[in-house]
């Protein structure tokens, strides 16, 4: 996994160490330009080397471009992605560092990669692309990207268990056997005006293997609904505004917060809430949308295992499901309108509904152990 920094694309005392001895491939370089007016019509590379053959070496990891202008144009390339792993089940390197400070880039209509290794065994982790506007040394807009371009989802620890769905429960004591995340380590406080996360990737902050406390905000929310974000333990997360349906996969761990806009529509993508909720009021959950709701979890100002909304409706093919932990109280949740339509399923164990107005549709499905009260 590259180390470095998304903002600068440096890299630190503690930076990947490549060990050769004809084995492995090299990671990409880093370059830095400084320039007032930057032409790319051509390819600019920090890619890592692939794994050669015959052995089962890994590919390189992607390495670094930094770029400081005030203008960019053309239709190039730039990129540092991570080598391919070798044939013989290497896996795959890293994607490296993309910063690109800028006032103009109207002009620029080339692309900007920073994928992870393809690899038969484990891929790289994606990289990431940060672009900063300036107006002199004023920061007018910040973005940054994240994005695998579709490669496999990364497998958990315990091959056995599939591909990977919890990260450690949220506390990032251990990462060595932890393969394709990228991880965001750099500061405790980040702020975007736009984040994007596509392509399979999967995303974590470190916070000093959750030790500190990390807060992310982001005014803006994109993605294609493949990638996943890890709040883990003792971190906040703050996205204000997403384009019809929440486009990512998400899990908040216990003791992690999630802030997002008040009406939300979850499609084809999933929600897991073990930690806290807020500004959660009007939830759609849709064709093939999931809502975890976990005891360990509440909304904003609530006693644990207690989730507050004003509306809720889960239309067909779409999915609530409530677990009670060992040690907890029941899943409360406490809304005006709760509504469940042809085809939607509620699947709940230790459950406590309070609902002004509550309608299963005929074909709507509730499925419940234990305790269900209406009120």
């Amino acid at each position: 996994m590259y180390y470095g920094d998304y903002r600068t694309s440096t890299v630190g005392p503690n930076k990947n160490l490549i060990t050769r001895s004809g084995l492995g491939g090299q990671g990409g370089g880093a370059i830095k330009i400084v320039t007032r007016h930057l032409i790319l019509d051509g390819h600019l590379s920090a890619d890592g080397e692939d794994g050669p053959p015959p052995s089962t070496a890994g590919g390189g990891s992607g390495g670094s471009i930094w770029i400081d202008c005030e203008e960019l144009d053309g239709y190039g390339t730039i990129s540092a992605k991570g080598g391919a792993g070798s044939p013989q089940k290497g896996g795959g390197g890293s994607g490296g560092r993309i910063a690109i400070y800028h006032a103009f880039m109207l002009n620029f209509n080339g692309t900007l990669s920073a994928k992870g290794g393809d690899s038969g065994v484990e891929p790289g982790a994606a990289g990431t692309v940060f672009l900063e506007t300036r107006n002199n040394s004023k920061v007018e807009y910040r973005v940054l990207k994240i994005n695998n371009y579709g490669l496999a989802y990364p497998w958990a620890v315990n091959k056995l268990q599939g591909r990977l769905r919890h990260l450690m429960k949220g506390i990032y004591s251990d990462t060595r056997y932890i393969g394709a995340v990228t991880w965001l380590h750099e500061a405790d406080n980040y702020t975007f005006d736009e984040f994007h996360l596509h392509g399979n990737s999967h995303v974590a902050l470190y916070g000093k293997a959750s030790s500190e406390n990390v807060t992310l905000y982001a005014h803006t929310l994109r993605g294609d609904r493949s990638g996943v974000l890890h709040i883990g333990r003792l971190q906040s997360i703050v996205f204000k505004f997403v384009d019809l349906y929440f486009p990512i996969n998400t899990l908040v761990y216990f003791n992690a917060s999630l802030e997002v806009p008040r009406r939300l529509s979850l499609r084809e993508v999933y929600m897991e809430i073990n930690g806290t909720l807020a500004d959660s009021d009007d939830y759609t959950i849709d064709r093939d949308g999931k809502l975890f709701l976990w005891s360990g979890g509440n909304s904003f100002g609530e006693e644990l295992g207690h989730f507050r909304f004003i509306n809720m409706s889960i239309k067909s093919l779409g999915l609530l499901h409530t677990t009670k932990l060992p040690g907890h109280g029941p899943v409360s949740l406490h809304m005006t309108r709760f509504v469940v339509n042809a085809g939607g399923l509620a699947s709940v164990d230790d459950f406590f509904l309070d609902s002004v107005n509550a309608t299963i549709d005929v074909a709507g499905k509730f499925h419940f152990y234990f305790l269900l009260v209406l009120n």
